[in-house]
């Protein structure tokens, strides 16, 4: 590796710890801050990222693109064979997808959720670690059934299959996510969202 791309990769890691800094120092901090503090940790991210990449380039090496495309909203989905929406009082939404997987990122009473699916057998979910006990939730009037695991680390993830092989989870990794709340929200998703069969 020479000097140059030594130093540009050394830039990247700077900026990286300093966005870290950044968004660990707005924790507790108002909404705005917090909004700014993660908007800055974004964008000293991607300079980081891009330094990297510019780096690897200059080492010859191969760049590696992001998999997840921002879309404009959930009719970017029906090439999939589904339709997934974020709920109607969400904020902070991102429709995107990686590869045949719809995802939608969103807040709902200060809530992070990621809510995915794709027509596959696959754990879509994205989410290792240890699991408690599977609860399994009904919906009696729109036959909806999803089953509910609190994250050991924190957050809960519900899974459900649709038919046609179509698997769709809700997760909330965060630690103050109430699994109940969850569990009720991928109901309602899990209803709203069923593909015609």
């Amino acid at each position: 590796m020479n000097v140059n791309a030594l130093k540009l990769l050394s830039a990247g890691v700077a900026l990286c710890l300093a966005a870290g800094l950044c968004a660990c120092g707005a924790a507790g901090k108002n909404e705005t801050s917090s909004a700014a503090a993660s908007s800055a940790a974004s964008s000293a991210a991607s300079s980081a990222s891009a330094a990297a990449s510019a780096a690897s380039s200059a080492a010859g090496g191969a760049q590696i693109p992001n998999p997840i495309v921002e879309v404009s909203g959930p009719d970017a989905f029906k090439s999939l064979g589904f339709v997934i929406k974020a709920p109607a009082d969400a904020s902070d939404v991102v429709y995107s997808t990686i590869e045949q997987l719809a995802q939608v990122n969103f807040t709902l009473k200060g809530v992070a959720y990621t809510y995915r699916a794709a027509k596959t057998t696959d754990d879509i979910s994205g989410v290792y670690g240890e699991f408690g006990d599977p609860t399994t939730l009904t919906d009696k009037s729109s036959g909806a059934s999803v089953e509910v695991k609190t994250i050991k680390e924190g957050g809960c993830l519900c899974t459900w299959t649709w038919p046609g092989g179509i698997q769709g989870c809700l997760c909330a990794t965060d630690a103050a996510a109430d699994t109940n709340a969850a569990g009720a929200l991928a109901l309602q998703l899990c209803a709203a969202d069923r593909p015609a069969a």
